[in-house]
C-alpha cells in the first residue's frame, strides 16, 4: 500500500475504535435496555463517517476487493486503539471499569462463544448491507438484538477488556477466537445472500467488457482510484436518457457504498492541475491492479 493511503486507514481505523468505544462506554454505564440502544449509534456514525471498522468491512473482502493487507491493518489498528480507548475510559470512571470486570468474567472460551461471535457477524455484515442500500434500520435494529442476545463482537470485546485493565494470553485468545467467529459469519453472510453466484456469473461478462474514451480504455468490473483518494468499482455502462450520452455506473468502496455516475469522458479525463497543482496522479480516475492473492 502506498505511504497515504496507509495513514489513511490507520486514522480511519483508529476513529472507528473511538466511536466503538463510545458505544461500548454506554453500554457499560448505561447497561440494558438504554445501552444497547446507544451503542447502535456507534455504529452508525462508522458508517455515516465512512470510517474503516473489521467487523463492518471483512464480510466484503470479495465483494469491494479489498486488499487482505488493508483488511488486517484496519483490524489490527482497531484492536490496539480499542483496548487503549477502553483503559482511557476505565481510569476516568471507576464504574465503567468494575462492570467491564463483571461482563468479562461472565466469558469463557468454549463453541457458544464462537458461535455467538459467527451470529454477530452475520448481523453485523446484513447491518453495513442495508445501511448500504439506503436503510438505517439493519444498524438500529440489528446491533441492540447481538447485544440482548449476548452474540460476541470482537471491537467491542477488546474495548472492555481494556476497561478492565487487564492484558494477558488468555485475554488475547478471547480476542483472536471472537475475531475468527466474526469474520466466518460475516462471509458466510455475504455468501447465503447470493453474491458469490451473481458475482461470479457478472464478472464472467464484465472481464471482456470495455469501452474506450480519450485513448484509455475502461474496464467494467474494475476498481479505480479516484485522485483524491477514494476507490470506486466500476459496476456498468449506461446512457443518459435524454441525450444518450454514454454514462459510467460506480460505487463507492467505504462504508456509505453509494453508487455514482458520471459521463464517460469526464471519467476517463485527466486531472485539472492548474486547479489541483499538488495532484500526482495524471488522470481522474485510474485503475488500481489487484494481485490475486489479494483479491482473496
Amino acid at each position: 500500500m502506498r505511504k497515504d493511503r496507509i495513514v489513511e486507514v490507520v486514522v480511519k481505523g483508529a476513529g472507528a475504535a473511538f466511536l466503538i468505544g463510545l458505544g461500548d462506554y454506554a453500554l457499560l454505564k448505561v447497561g440494558n435496555p438504554i445501552g444497547p440502544v446507544l451503542f447502535s449509534f456507534g455504529l452508525l456514525s462508522v458508517c455515516v463517517l465512512g470510517a474503516n471498522l473489521f467487523t463492518g468491512k471483512c464480510g466484503f473482502l470479495f465483494e469491494d476487493k479489498i486488499k487482505v493487507c488493508e483488511l488486517v491493518l484496519i483490524l489490527v489498528v482497531n484492536l490496539i486503539f480499542g483496548y487503549l480507548f477502553g483503559a482511557m475510559f476505565a481510569m476516568a470512571d471507576g464504574e465503567v471499569m468494575m462492570a467491564a470486570v463483571a461482563k468479562v468474567e461472565g466469558w469463557g472460551v468454549s463453541w457458544a462463544y464462537f458461535l455467538r461471535a459467527v451470529l454477530c457477524g452475520a448481523i453485523m455484515y446484513y447491518a453495513v448491507k442495508l445501511y448500504r442500500k439506503g436503510t438505517k434500520l439493519g444498524v438500529l435494529i440489528g446491533v441492540p438484538l447481538f447485544i440482548f442476545s449476548g452474540m460476541q463482537h470482537s471491537i467491542a470485546n477488546v474495548i472492555t477488556f481494556g476497561a478492565t485493565l487487564e492484558f494477558s494470553l488468555s485475554v488475547c485468545l478471547f480476542v483472536l477466537i471472537c475475531v475468527a467467529g466474526n469474520f466466518l459469519g460475516a462471509i458466510l453472510a455475504w455468501f447465503l445472500t447470493g453474491d458469490l453466484v451473481s458475482r461470479g456469473e457478472k464478472k464472467s461478462g464484465e472481464e471482456e467488457k470495455e469501452e474506450t474514451a480519450k485513448g484509455r480504455k475502461l474496464k467494467v468490473g474494475g476498481v479505480y482510484r479516484h485522485f483524491k483518494g477514494d476507490e470506486y468499482l466500476v459496476e456498468d455502462l449506461g446512457y443518459d436518457s435524454e441525450t444518450k450520452e454514454k454514462m459510467v455506473v460506480y460505487r463507492g468502496l467505504y462504508e456509505e457504498g453509494k453508487v455514482w455516475c458520471r459521463p464517460l469522458e469526464m471519467f476517463m479525463s485527466e486531472v485539472d492541475h492548474k486547479k489541483y497543482p499538488k495532484v500526482k496522479q495524471k488522470y481522474r480516475f485510474e485503475l488500481v491492479e489487484r494481485e490475486s492473492k489479494n483479491a482473496g
